[in-house]
């Protein structure tokens, strides 16, 4: 199970620049940025960009801990298939992510899927 998550995950650069090249993006809200790209193949890959700029390396990593385990109770919820998607965090300051509670980014996280499945993104 273990290797099956991590080769469900975005690893190397040419994924995250195939994906900013010829995929597209959703504003979620103000400090998250959703860069997806529809595929052929049915597995789901996620990826995250967390800058320096978002704070220190506790926070950062608090973040990435918070965004996987939100994907993983989320997709146990909800079969999305057949995208790589890429979580970008925008420019708010070390100040505000500090402060940013687990509630905020599952929330987040949950609206972004429901937005997929919306608009047709996923396969049912």
């Amino acid at each position: 199970m273990e290797n099956e998550r991590k080769r469900s995950r975005l690893r190397g650069r040419q994924d995250f620049e195939r994906i900013q090249s010829h995929g597209k993006s959703y504003r979620i809200n103000e400090w998250l940025l959703l860069a997806f790209l529809k595929k052929e193949s049915g597995v789901f890959r996620a990826g995250w960009t967390v800058p320096r700029y978002v704070g220190t390396a506790v926070t950062r990593n608090r973040l990435k801990r918070w965004l996987r385990e939100s994907l993983r109770l989320n997709q146990l919820n909800k079969k999305i298939y057949g995208l790589d998607v890429n979580f970008v965090f925008l420019n708010r300051g070390p100040a505000f992510y500090k402060g940013l509670s687990y509630e905020k980014v599952n929330q987040s996280i949950f609206h972004a899927i429901k937005k997929f499945q919306a608009n047709g993104n996923c396969n049912p």
